[in-house]
């Protein structure tokens, strides 16, 4: 009951940092960045999709931005052809990488509005909006707004995605948001669980963390989101994206299968 005393506006800002915290963060802030020197010299002298490459965007980008595409085709069931969708990838952005849908269908919703844009706009688009927002959810609840934020900009996780086009920033934004939220704004903070379940696997302990808070509001709200962005997805898209996940989970569940009886035989 100690936390009944509390005001309920404090927020995490209020929560004093000892010495010990700030030294141990910069020794982390030193470490990122020989990473980060690493990873820029290995890309320079390697040619990864870290450096695009001859294609004007990098790989997972390139995916997504042909999967809007394609969705202006109108014509959903081309998004479970690997093949097909891995040849326009290559006529389109010059990205030969193959890929398959691992999606829930209500993630075409996140990437629908990238093909209206050129593909390099909408892919300095998509990194600075992501980055942005995982930005404003981690700085909104800290006193050492400058330090994290060079932190942040320099970490090599942040460079990797945003050379990589991938999705990390909106799924952390969600997540570190969703948490931060949920003892003084639950509803807003289940929204975001909700939002998250574009990338199921990355908040399989949300759910815990709330029950064992007690925190039940950000429960129901992110299962009202959750079953909102269903519905929405059958309505616009229809039922036949679902078999796309479906078949995606059959085949993760026959690998690990695969691997367990590989690991019994020795």
């Amino acid at each position: 009951m100690a936390d009944s005393n509390l005001d309920q506006s404090q927020r995490p800002a209020d929560v004093p940092y000892c010495r010990a915290d700030i030294i141990l963060a910069l020794c982390l802030l030193v470490a990122s960045l020989m990473v980060y020197v690493g990873e820029i010299y290995t890309c320079l002298n390697n040619n990864t999709p870290l450096c695009f490459g001859s294609a004007s965007i990098p790989p997972d980008f390139a995916y997504l931005w042909t999967i809007s595409y394609l969705q202006g085709l109108g014509d959903l069931t081309l998004i479970a052809d690997s093949v097909y969708v891995s040849q326009l990838q290559m006529e389109l952005t010059g990205r030969t990488e193959e890929y398959v849908w691992a999606y829930p269908p209500h993630f075409l919703f996140f990437v629908w509005p990238l093909s209206m844009a050129p593909q390099f706009i909408a892919y300095v688009a998509w990194v600075i909006t992501g980055l942005v927002l995982l930005l404003w959810s981690c700085l909104s609840f800290t006193r050492f707004r400058l330090f994290f934020l060079i932190a942040l900009i320099l970490s090599p996780a942040v460079f990797a995605n945003g050379a990589d086009g991938h999705t990390g920033f909106y799924t952390a934004a969600l997540l570190t948001g969703g948490i931060l939220l949920a003892p003084r704004r639950p509803i807003v903070a289940g929204i975001l669980f909700g939002l998250l379940t574009f990338k199921p696997h990355l908040g399989l302990l949300v759910p815990v963390a709330l029950v064992a808070a007690r925190l039940w509001r950000p429960i129901f709200s992110a299962i009202i989101t959750s079953l909102c962005l269903v519905v929405a997805s059958m309505v616009v898209h229809g039922t036949e994206p679902v078999s796309y996940t479906h078949l995606r989970a059959h085949e993760t569940a026959m690998n690990i299968s695969y691997a367990v009886f590989c690991l019994k035989r020795g």
